[in-house]
C-alpha cells in the first residue's frame, strides 16, 4: 500500500477513534457500589448512604473537574448535578476499589432511568458544566468524557464554555487562542521550559491588557498573569512552565515539576484554559484533539525528509533537512505548526507562509532564518539513516502529513 494512502487511512481511525465516545482500550473489570445520594458538595463532589451500610461517604467524580467553590460556573455545576443525583439511588463504579483522593472515594456515578444506568459525568460533559480531567489508574471513561467535553467546547455548548456568563469583558471583542506545548523535547522533568503555553491576539488593532487573568490545567493548578502584561495586536505571548527571566513577551510560571502529562493508549491528556478577571474561559486548548480532528491544511502540504546528508552527518548538519511543501493552489502559512521527530519537535515561527508549490526547509544545523530557510540549531546529527519519521502536526496532536524511512513506518 502507497506511504501516503496508508497514512491517511491511518489518520482516519484515529480521528474516529478520538471523536467516537469509546469506553475503553482494553478489557476492564469494574466495581460496583449501590445507594442513595444525600448531599451535593460541589459540582464534581457528593456524599452517599451506601447500602453496605457506609454513611455519608464523600465521593469525588473521576475524569472530570468543576470549578471551585464561589468561582466562575460552580454555582451552575453544582445545580445540575443536584438535579441529576440529590436524593436518587445511584450506582458508583471504579475499576480500583482503593481508588480515593483527599478522604473521598473515586468513582463514576450513574443514576437508574427508565430501566437503565445512565453516568451523570457524561452528562455534565456533553451539557458544558465541566472541563475534562483523566485518570492514568481510572482510565474506563476517559475518552467518552473527552469527546463529550470537547464537541461541548467546539460548539459553545453550556456556561463553561460562553465566554460571557459571568461578567462581560474586559475587551470581549478581541479574538484570542492558546495552545500547548505539552511534550518538551527529552525528558520533561529535566527539560520545563520545553512545556509551555503561547497566547496569541488575533486583533490587529487592540492590545489585549492581562491583568487579572489567569491560565489553569484541568486540575485546580492556576497562575495568574503579572500586573501589566499585554499582548500587541497580531503578536503571542509565551509562559514557559520552568523559571527564567520575565520580558514582555516571555513569562515563568516557576514550577519545579512538568505540569501537562504525556497522552498513552488509555487516552489520558490534560488542557490548558485561559480566564479573565471574572473567571470565564475565554480560550481553551486540549489534547490530544478530541473533536473535529482534521486540519485545515491536511491534503494541502507534503513533508519529506533528506536525512543522510554527504559525508559526515554530525558535521553537515544542513544538508539534513525536512521539507514541508505546499502542494495546493493557494498560499498556506505554517507558523504555529510542529515539525516533529520525536523526542523532538521545531516550532514553525513567523514569517512562514508558502506559496503554491513553494517548499518551506527547515536546516538541522545553524543559520540565519528566511521565509523559505529556516535552522532548528542542532548541534548532532538529528535523523537517523536507519528510520525514523518526520511529521508536520499540531499542538493537539493532530498530525496533517508524515514522512518515513527506513524501518520506520507513519
Amino acid at each position: 500500500m502507497p506511504r501516503r494512502l496508508r497514512f491517511a487511512l491511518v489518520l482516519v481511525a484515529a480521528m474516529l477513534a478520538w471523536q467516537l465516545p469509546a469506553t475503553s482500550s482494553a478489557a476492564v473489570t469494574l466495581h460496583y457500589q449501590d445507594g442513595v445520594v444525600t448531599r451535593i458538595a460541589d459540582g464534581d463532589t457528593f456524599r452517599i448512604n451506601l447500602d453496605s451500610g457506609q454513611r455519608d461517604v464523600p465521593v469525588r467524580l473521576i475524569g472530570l473537574q468543576a470549578t471551585e467553590t464561589g468561582t466562575c460556573n460552580a454555582a451552575a455545576a453544582t445545580r445540575r448535578l443536584s438535579q441529576l443525583i440529590l436524593g436518587k439511588r445511584v450506582r458508583l463504579t471504579s475499576i480500583h476499589t482503593s481508588s480515593t483522593s483527599l478522604g473521598r472515594l473515586l468513582r463514576h456515578v450513574a443514576v437508574r432511568i427508565d430501566g437503565s444506568w445512565r453516568d451523570a459525568g457524561k452528562t455534565l460533559a456533553s451539557e458544558g458544566y465541566v472541563l475534562w480531567e483523566p485518570s492514568r489508574a481510572e482510565w474506563y471513561l476517559n475518552k467518552n468524557y473527552h469527546a463529550r467535553v470537547a464537541r461541548a467546547a467546539a460548539t459553545r455548548t453550556g456556561p463553561m464554555w460562553r465566554s460571557t456568563v459571568c461578567g462581560s469583558g474586559p475587551q470581549q471583542t478581541v479574538p484570542v487562542s492558546i495552545q500547548a506545548q505539552w511534550d518538551a523535547d527529552g525528558d520533561d522533568n529535566a527539560n520545563l521550559n520545553g512545556e509551555y503555553v503561547r497566547v496569541r491576539n488575533h486583533s490587529t488593532t487592540s492590545t489585549l491588557l492581562l491583568t487579572g487573568w489567569a491560565l489553569r490545567d484541568g486540575t485546580h493548578y492556576t497562575w495568574w498573569f503579572p500586573t501589566g502584561a499585554r499582548i500587541a495586536p497580531g503578536a503571542t505571548v509565551t509562559v514557559h512552565i520552568g523559571s527564567g527571566t520575565t520580558t514582555s513577551t516571555r513569562f515563568y510560571m516557576r514550577r519545579t515539576t512538568p505540569l501537562f502529562g504525556n497522552p498513552d493508549v488509555n487516552g489520558y491528556g490534560d488542557g490548558a484554559y485561559l480566564l479573565d478577571p471574572h473567571g470565564d474561559v475565554r480560550a481553551h486548548f486540549v489534547y490530544p484533539c478530541g473533536y473535529s480532528c482534521v486540519d485545515r491544511l491536511t491534503g494541502k502540504v507534503d513533508v519529506r525528509a533528506q536525512y543522510d546528508a554527504p559525508g559526515n552527518d554530525a558535521s553537515n548538519l544542513n544538508q539534513e533537512y525536512v521539507d514541508v511543501v505546499n502542494t495546493s493552489t493557494a498560499s498556506v502559512n505554517l507558523e504555529g505548526y510542529l515539525i516533529r521527530n520525536t523526542p523532538n519537535s521545531y516550532l514553525v515561527g513567523a514569517n512562514s507562509v508558502v506559496g503554491p508549490g513553494e517548499r518551506l526547509r527547515l536546516h538541522m544545523g545553524q543559520g540565519t532564518d528566511s521565509r523559505l530557510e529556516k535552522y532548528w540549531r542542532r548541534t548532532g546529527a538529528q535523523l537517523a539513516n536507519g528510520g525514523e519519521t518526520v511529521t508536520l502536526q499540531t499542538f493537539a496532536g493532530v498530525v496533517v502529513d508524515c514522512y518515513a524511512w527506513g524501518t520506520a513506518r507513519c
